[in-house]
């Protein structure tokens, strides 16, 4: 089971760390041209692989 997961906000995205239930990285959706959700999800894909 993967640690990590993302949850997504009205304005921003969010990436929990399940076992302490804290969100460990937070963007908003939108960043200079580029959506925060991918960023989020290259973050939460980041942490799962270590």
């Amino acid at each position: 089971m993967k640690q990590y997961y993302i949850t997504e906000e009205s304005n921003s995205v969010c990436v929990w760390n399940g076992k302490t239930g804290e969100c460990v990285f937070q963007i908003s959706r939108y960043v200079d041209g580029y959506t925060g959700y991918e960023q989020a999800v290259a973050k939460c894909a980041e942490l799962n692989a270590q």
